[in-house]
């Protein structure tokens, strides 16, 4: 069945132009064509009108820890380290079922704000669990986490390695693509880092060079190595890889990450509010590497919502170099065609032969510009997100989620577990 897809504009990618009175025309999950909303109702067998509306690619977050929505406000005044150690004793007391309801307020969050498509970096069961009970094609990649070097994971993260074809072929049987994921250079002794890149057919995530002791404390470990030579020689630069965060890096070495299998994440909010500093993103994209955009935890982001990621990669980049070499565009871009490329992910452009995964902009609740796209951006919130659809299926309709009455049910379990400091009930 062909279904048609239609609004006041369309707008194929964040660079192009918006498009008067055109639609798109999707038939089993994908977009078939685009074009002239006359013409192609012609073909439909279903119309749907979306209304006073921009119809917009959706976005993909590339560095997500979801169920963190349970640590909203953890460790608010201490850096990386100390708020690590905070995190490390609370999610303790995480278990399963906690988890499953942590992760389906979380993926609420994310498809509110046009979120289509994330790859998760926590415990894999839950978000398992959470994804089939919503019953909808949400595209959640799954980071297998790997941190020999905390104690509590020492064992279990050999464990895994030795178990991670099983892993691997019994989440693909469900639907599901893992990424290996080191926790960090820090985290994860040598000897792991190089029997896991190692291996093949596998993409990778890896948190990198996030701030200054970090770096400073792998230079102790790795005879004073930059981090990106020792990624050079565990070879891991020639895998399918997203480096979460990347602040501190040498504007020398850039050009080693100038590669098409390899992906910046940029969290820029995180990175803010744990005074981890600022990327230099204006200067990976002039030297044409790949950026995307993460939202990082909630425990260090506070939300899920990727506008606040989009705004902040413009701002601080604009802030911190006096340039005006990243604009909103660019940053929306990142969102969504990167990273949806960089999950491996066949969308985030609406044209045919992709994915029928995309977003419409409420007109009603936008306030008049000059310059419509970069107020899609500079005003975005969850709020003005009417519709988000995936697959050609709705996970928010009219500005509600579809799975409404779970997610009401979740953010109860969550409010209660924050409200017993951690304790459930």
């Amino acid at each position: 069945m062909k279904k048609l897809f239609k609004g006041k504009y369309l707008l194929t990618d964040y660079l192009n132009k918006l498009f008067n009175d055109f639609s798109v025309l999707v038939e089993d999950k994908k977009i078939v064509k685009v074009g002239k909303t006359d013409e192609l109702k012609k073909e439909a067998d279903e119309i749907n009108d979306l209304g006073n509306v921009v119809i917009a690619p959706s976005f993909a977050d590339t560095h997500a820890h979801v169920g963190m929505v349970a640590l909203r406000g953890i460790g608010e005044s201490k850096a990386l380290y100390d708020w690590l150690q905070e995190v490390w004793q609370i999610e303790s007391k995480l278990n399963y079922e906690f988890l499953y309801y942590a992760d389906v307020l979380g993926l609420g969050e994310l498809i509110n704000s046009g979120v289509t498509a994330v790859l998760d970096f926590y415990d894999i069961q839950p978000m398992v669990r959470a994804v089939k009970e919503i019953g909808l094609p949400i595209k959640v990649k799954l980071g297998l986490a790997f941190m020999d070097k905390v104690p509590y994971m020492e064992e279990e993260s050999w464990k895994r390695l030795k178990n991670i074809k099983n892993i691997s072929s019994n989440l693909k049987s469900e639907g599901f693509e893992v990424f290996i994921s080191p926790h960090s250079l820090y985290a994860v002794s040598e000897e792991l880092l190089k029997q896991l890149f190692s291996l093949e057919g596998f993409k990778y995530q890896i948190h990198f060079a996030e701030n200054k002791e970090e770096i400073e404390e792998i230079k102790k470990v790795y005879n004073n190595d930059d981090p990106i030579q020792i990624l050079e020689r565990l070879d891991a630069l020639d895998k399918w890889l997203i480096l979460a965060h990347a602040v501190h890096l040498d504007p020398a070495r850039l050009n080693k990450l100038a590669r098409g299998n390899i992906f910046v994440s940029h969290c820029p909010f995180s990175n803010s509010r744990l005074g981890s500093g600022i990327a230099k993103i204006n200067a990976m994209k002039n030297k044409g590497i790949q950026i995307t955009i993460g939202t990082d935890g909630p425990g260090s982001s506070e939300t899920l919502n990727i506008f606040n990621e989009i705004r902040l990669a413009t701002l601080l980049s604009r802030a911190s170099t006096t340039s005006l070499g990243i604009s909103v565009k660019d940053a929306m871009q990142m969102a969504s065609l990167n990273g949806n490329r960089a999950l491996g992910v066949s969308s985030g452009t609406i044209k045919p032969g992709y994915n029928a995964d995309f977003i419409t902009f409420d007109l009603s609740k936008i306030y008049p510009s000059w310059d419509m796209i970069s107020a899609l951006g500079y005003q975005g919130n969850p709020e003005i997100i009417k519709d988000v659809i995936s697959d050609g299926v709705y996970l928010k309709k009219d500005g509600k989620l579809v799975f409404d009455d779970l997610y009401k049910q979740s953010l109860i379990k969550v409010e209660e577990f924050i409200s017993n400091r951690g304790e459930q009930s």
